[in-house]
């Protein structure tokens, strides 16, 4: 893999949401590559400052808002 296809896929990998052998093939590139481990480390603390981050919650009337928008919809 080059740096563009693993820069691509990182957030995937990340999640781990590849399969084995794509697994296998990021990690060696990222064993080889200084610049994509780089890449790969940042967006993974990105991943976990942002997953720390709380649910925002609704507006007071996003479910009123919601019903009449579904009320309008209907025949």
């Amino acid at each position: 893999m080059n740096c563009k296809q693993v820069q691509s896929l990182l957030g995937a990998y990340l999640d781990r949401e590849m399969t084995g052998t794509e697994t296998l093939a990021i990690r060696d590139h990222l064993d080889a590559c200084a610049l994509c481990r780089t890449e790969s480390e940042d967006l993974a603390q990105l991943k976990s400052l942002l997953g720390a981050l709380p649910d925002p919650e609704p507006a007071p009337d996003f479910e009123a808002r919601l019903m009449q928008a579904v009320r309008a919809e209907r025949p």
